[in-house]
Parts: C-alpha cells; structure tokens; sequence
C-alpha cells in the first residue's frame, strides 16, 4: 500500500508539472508564431527565427514519456524525450524504473546504459545545447498489452526535469543493499536445501530384490565380512530357528 501510494502521488505531480508546462508550450509554439507571421506580412520582413525566443520563454527542461504496444513483436515499447528550453547547455543522466520480473527482459535498448538495481535502468545522455532534445527508446518483452501503462521516470544532474523526478541516491544505496541481502539469503538458502538432501541421501538404506525376497543394506551399518555364506529369509516362520529360545519366549 505504501509503494502503491507513493507511486499515485508521484504521478499526480508528474502529470500537473507536465499539464502547466504543456500549456505554457502549446500556447507559445501557436500563437507566438501566428504573431511572427502576421507581422512579418505587414511589414514585408522574412519571419524570424523563434527558437531562442521560445528557448528564453520556456527556460525549462522538460521530458515527455509515451509507453505504447508494438502487436508486431507483442512487447511494450517506452519513449522518453527530453527538450532543453534554458539558455544553457545542459547534462543528464536519466534513470527509468520497468516492471522486471521472472520472464520480462528489456528487448531492444539503442543506447545501452546499465542496470542500477532490480527493475531501474540508467542512461547518460551527452550534452544537450539549448534549443535541442535527445530521445531514449526501449523495448520490454514477457508482458502483456496493458500490464504496463505508466512510466516513473528520474534523473540526475544540475537544474530540475519537468517530468522527472531527481533520485534519491540514498534510497536507491539502501535498495542496493537489501537487494544484495536478499540475494544472499537466497543463496545460502540454496546451499542449506542441498546439504539437507545430500544428508538424508546418504542415510536412506538401499533396497535390493532377490527374487520374491528383498535384502536390507546401509552404509551407516556395515558388518565385517564373514565366511559363512548369506541366507535370506523367504518365510517369516523361518525367523524362529534363527532366533535363541528365550527372545522366542519373551
């Protein structure tokens, strides 16, 4: 419940940081230009250019994540795009967290990356000038279409991501950890199953058959060799002549 909750909460403040941003954006990148346009018109001038303007109007990073399904491979693909709106150049490390599990492997990853812990992975982007944008694509197979809707997705680097949210690198240090941990136990665990078996392998006695008979044997009980040749007892009644008179008695 407590995962669930953070999760909610983080992705409503994802989604209203990304609302107002889209809209300061929407409305620049439309009207702003139809003013460029009308005016250029009017005064008989080629349109300037809008990108440093946009750029200074904005003067934000900002990053659109999409997760989709590709029916051809049957796998889900995520998009991240990150959008450098400042009027400075800008470097990040982006860090997406995906559902891996038994059967679910990330497929397709251009731009390689590394694994951070159990279910987040990490990709160092190369400077980003102002004006400019990177995108990160990847592929995830062993899922079905709808198992995967929501993207949760960090960062590291000067200056705050609209659409991301910065890593707590202490957090991820203690899920290392118990990462670490639980792989431990599970090991030691492993290794305790099979001594166990080895063990109890070993003081299971073995079962021959003689025709109808069977003759008993265990490693733990082995009797000295002896020059008296060995009789198998076929009927129970027979015991009695092996057996001294008095433990017959008793």
């Amino acid at each position: 419940m407590l995962e669930v909750g953070r999760g909610l909460r983080n992705h409503l403040k994802k989604s209203s940081q990304r609302k107002k941003a889209q809209e300061k954006f929407d409305l620049i990148n439309i009207i702003l230009p139809e003013i460029s346009r009308k005016t250029s018109q009017l005064l008989g001038r080629e349109e300037p250019d809008l990108a440093p303007v946009i750029t200074r109007i904005m003067n934000a990073v900002f990053l659109e994540d999409e997760i989709g399904w590709d029916k051809h491979s049957n796998q889900a693909v995520c998009s991240l795009t990150i959008y450098n709106y400042t009027a400075r150049a800008r470097a990040y490390t982006i860090l997406a967290k995906w559902p891996e599990g038994e059967g679910v492997a990330i497929a397709e990853n251009p731009r390689g990356g590394r694994k951070e812990t159990t279910g987040l992975w990490a990709w160092r982007l190369d400077t980003l000038d102002p004006g400019q944008s990177a995108e990160i694509r990847f592929t995830v197979s062993g899922l079905s279409k709808g198992d995967w809707t929501d993207a949760e997705i960090f960062f590291r680097g000067n200056g705050d991501i609209i659409g991301a949210t910065k890593i707590d690198e202490k957090l991820l240090d203690e899920m290392r950890k118990m990462e670490a941990l639980a792989l431990a136990e599970a090991e030691y665990a492993a290794a305790s199953m099979n001594e166990s078996i080895q063990r109890l392998v070993g003081r299971t006695p073995l079962v021959e058959t003689s025709g109808d008979s069977l003759v008993v044997s265990s490693d733990e009980s082995v009797a000295e060799p002896s020059d008296e040749p060995q009789r198998i007892i076929d009927n129970p009644e027979d015991l009695r002549q092996w057996t001294p008179a008095e433990e017959v008695n008793e």
